[in-house]
């Protein structure tokens, strides 16, 4: 009996996107309708500069075209087509198979109508045989059935040397081409263009597939898996700037769009073309690992070492002081390698360096050379939680040992991101692996038993 009333059902919208198309076409040659057109701002970028570790642009032009917009022909078409018996009978059929109320349906309906009458007027559908995709896009939505959707993510802090990654076969991570950067509405504050937040410095393409009523959870979970992946690959403040979401489905709208107003990460993250190779390994071994839970949007866990160490590390991209930033980073070291226990809190400054430098000489890192880098770094964060911060003679011996304070930032950070991304396999516990950390520098056995329960999605060279 279903299966009659579907056939009957296509029929029905088929006799009825008929009919919009048949009101389009009359009314276009009668010069019924007719587009509206708005001015709007349209950017063109006069200079460029792109690579070497910075993107921005340095001159910009501006003009104001006209925009098309069909919106109150439509409306016309919809009231219109409203009044056939036809539409009344379409509505009766898809709640009585369906089991949708009929305020659901009119909803359902009004948007098939909609997209078909626009695009009509568009001359996108040239005659009534290109209406039978439509109808049966319609009729999966109807069913909940999965189809395919298509996120565009404008994001920063990744500059790329080669023109494209294909990072999986769903996934390319591309150069934004200069007809996108100036085809993005200028909606934001003279601030922000001045600083040039809302440019990008990289594009992702996602592809999937989706029942219709979650596509727009889906999209929003992958665009964070892969900023938190591109983070945790190298230390830099990769973010999305925004996102577009396009659906075969007729019920969403096809721009479902999401938009960080502000960016507050800074540094950015060079690809090589010699990177190509270590980025699609590093992506798809962490595809097989579950993040750190504090990546995700939304999250209701309760937070355990590894989401505070990824909170820590996110804090340590953010602008700001220097102090600050390390302090961050330090925290985040904290969270992974000191245990709750109070008599383990003794000695922080050393059990903290020793411990980082063992575990990450086991992913390719120098001992020594973290052991004393951590420690520095904790001194740094004591000096920063009492109100102060490096300066004059302090800052300019500070910097003799260890190098410029941005670059040894970079160092503490990248422990705390290596540390993040070894513990992401295996499920053991902080204060178990603590005691093998420990129990390691007597017994060097201990440290081939650590390095099997680590995480390495590509090989470091050693230091």
């Amino acid at each position: 009996m279903k299966s009659r009333e579907k056939e009957e059902l296509q029929k029905l919208l088929r006799k009825l996107l008929q009919s919009v198309y048949s009101i389009c076409v009359e009314g276009l040659a009668e010069n019924r309708f007719k587009p509206e057109s708005r001015l709007y701002t349209q950017r063109w970028i006069q200079e460029r500069k792109y690579g070497d570790n910075e993107t921005h642009i340095t001159s910009w032009t501006e003009e104001k075209p006209p925009e098309i917009k069909w919106h109150e022909a439509t409306i016309t078409i919809e009231q219109e087509i409203k009044k056939a018996s036809l539409y009344n009978e379409a509505l009766t059929k898809i709640g009585s198979i369906y089991g949708i109320e009929e305020k659901e349906c009119d909803y359902y309906l009004s948007r098939l109508i909609d997209v078909v009458a626009w695009r009509s007027l568009e001359s996108e559908i040239p005659d009534k045989a290109s209406l039978e995709p439509y109808i049966l896009l319609f009729l999966k939505d109807l069913n909940h059935e999965e189809q395919r959707y298509k996120v565009v993510a404008q994001i920063k802090g990744i500059i790329l040397e080669p023109e494209s990654i294909q990072l999986d076969n769903n996934t390319l991570l591309r150069k934004p081409t200069q007809e996108e950067i100036e085809a993005i509405p200028d909606t934001d504050s003279l601030y922000s263009r001045k600083y040039d937040f809302n440019t990008p410095s990289a594009i992702v393409e996602l592809t999937g597939m989706s029942p219709p009523n979650l596509v727009g959870v889906k999209d929003t979970l992958e665009i964070y898996i892969l900023i938190s992946i591109l983070s945790l690959f190298r230390v830099g403040g990769v973010e999305f700037i925004t996102y577009n979401t396009h659906t075969d489905s007729i019920f969403p709208s096809t721009g479902i769009s999401t938009k960080k107003i502000h960016l507050l990460k800074s540094g950015d993250c060079l690809i090589k073309n010699e990177d190509v190779k270590t980025l699609k390994t590093f992506w798809a071994n962490m595809r097989e690992v579950e993040l750190p839970s504090s990546a995700y949007p939304s999250n209701q866990k309760e937070p355990d070492e590894l989401s505070i160490a990824y909170d820590r590390y996110s804090d340590s991209l953010e602008r700001g002081i220097i102090e600050k930033r390390i302090s961050s980073a330090v925290m985040g070291l904290e969270a992974l390698y000191l245990g709750e226990d109070p008599q383990d809190r003794g000695e922080l400054r050393y059990k903290l360096g020793m411990r980082v430098g063992k575990l990450l000489s086991l992913v390719g890192y120098s001992p020594s050379e973290a052991k004393q880098k951590t420690r520095a770094a904790y001194d740094i964060r004591s000096t920063y939680v009492h109100g102060g911060i490096l300066k004059g003679r302090n800052r300019r011996e500070f910097e003799r040992k260890y190098g410029d304070l941005n670059e040894f930032s970079t160092t503490i950070m990248d422990y705390l991101r290596a540390s993040i991304v070894a513990r992401l396999l295996r499920k053991i516990s902080k204060t178990s692996l603590i005691e093998k950390i420990d129990d390691s520098f007597l017994d060097s056995e201990k440290g081939e038993e650590i390095k099997k329960l680590l995480f390495m999605p590509y090989e470091k060279e050693a230091t």
